[in-house]
């Protein structure tokens, strides 16, 4: 008899937690660099809003077109540039040779 009482208080709070919400990141008033075209495209976002969902870009856009969910963590990043793809680009520089090279 205790077995199934367990197993159904399991399963409920096995539900409860794949119910809760993925962590929300926002990070808005970034530039987003368009990188596409090899770099030649002149399509960047000013003013925008990333919105990322556990480990995932769910939406990218213009702060006037994207809405984020009540409790999600907002990082500001005015002033700042957002570009896909770029890893710390400067990490190898030793220092001023490798700078110029």
């Amino acid at each position: 008899m205790r077995f199934p009482v367990v197993a159904t208080a399991l399963l409920f709070l096995a539900a409860g937690v794949c119910a809760q919400p993925a962590d929300t990141l926002v990070i808005r008033n970034v530039t987003v660099v368009d990188v596409s075209d090899g770099g030649r495209a002149t399509d960047d976002i000013a003013d925008a809003v990333v919105v990322i969902e556990g480990d995932r870009i769910v939406t990218v856009g213009p702060a006037a077109k994207v809405d984020f969910p009540a409790g999600a963590r907002v990082v500001d990043a005015r002033g700042g540039f957002l570009v896909p793809g770029l890893i710390d680009c400067f990490a190898a520089l030793n220092h001023q040779g490798h700078a110029n090279a």
